[in-house]
């Protein structure tokens, strides 16, 4: 028998009357218990773990408010989930290896009023850019081979060299030549343009909004060393 003084019927005719709303929650519109203490970590965590996920390498948000981590380990990229309250790995973007959308030591991340999503994809020398819609590859910035002279600093593609290995017999290696960049970082103004911070050359290159190198800066100013 149904004790009817302490249940109620909730639908969209009688109203969400409750009797207690003692560990109840409303999660994405939805009527859940709420996870015991400790069971997942909150986004807001304490420890700053971000969910459990140690030291991401790049952090981000898009025009909706939604969070975005770098997980360089894995080559991936995570969003957070508001209904799960987990990160969830994006499709089609990483893991390692060097094709379009693979990513090798990842360490810079960043999303534009335009909802572009700019990684720094470091050890294969480049910049991929991924609409959030869709998550379609809008465009790779390549290796650039950076000459700088007391005219200007100047940049032009730069491909892979190949050489014989260390030992007899041994494979050969791939390597970029002496003055390929190593994009490490990158950040997004409001009018889209883009500032990629070069660790292999100590300086800071500048996109416009299509995407053309315009300049590199080396921060050296009066007082300012390089």
């Amino acid at each position: 028998m149904i004790d009817r003084a302490s249940h109620f019927l909730l639908d969209g005719q009688a109203g969400w009357r409750t009797g207690s709303v003692d560990k109840i929650g409303f999660v994405c519109g939805e009527l859940r218990l709420q996870p015991m203490p400790g069971a997942i970590r909150p986004l807001v965590d304490s420890t700053g773990s971000f969910g459990g996920l140690q030291n991401p390498e790049g952090l981000a948000v898009d025009s909706s408010d939604r969070v975005y981590i770098l997980d360089a380990s894995a080559c991936v990229v995570k969003r957070f989930d508001r209904c799960t309250k987990q990160f969830a790995t994006l499709p089609c973007i990483g893991p390692q290896g060097s094709m379009p959308r693979r990513l090798s030591s990842p360490h810079g991340l960043a999303i534009s009023c335009s909802d572009n999503i700019y990684i720094a994809d470091t050890e294969n020398r480049r910049v991929q850019v991924f609409s959030v819609k869709g998550l379609a590859l809008r465009r790779i910035w390549e290796p650039l081979l950076v000459k700088q002279a007391p005219a200007g600093i100047s940049v032009k593609p730069s491909t892979l060299v190949v050489g014989r290995g260390a030992g007899p017999g041994s494979d050969c290696q791939s390597t970029f030549p002496d003055g390929t960049w190593q994009p490490w970082d990158v950040a997004v103004t409001s009018r889209n343009w883009a500032y990629v911070s070069d660790y292999a050359n100590g300086l800071i290159h500048g996109f416009d909004p299509r995407g053309c190198w315009r300049t590199a800066y080396t921060g050296q100013g009066p007082s300012t060393p390089q």
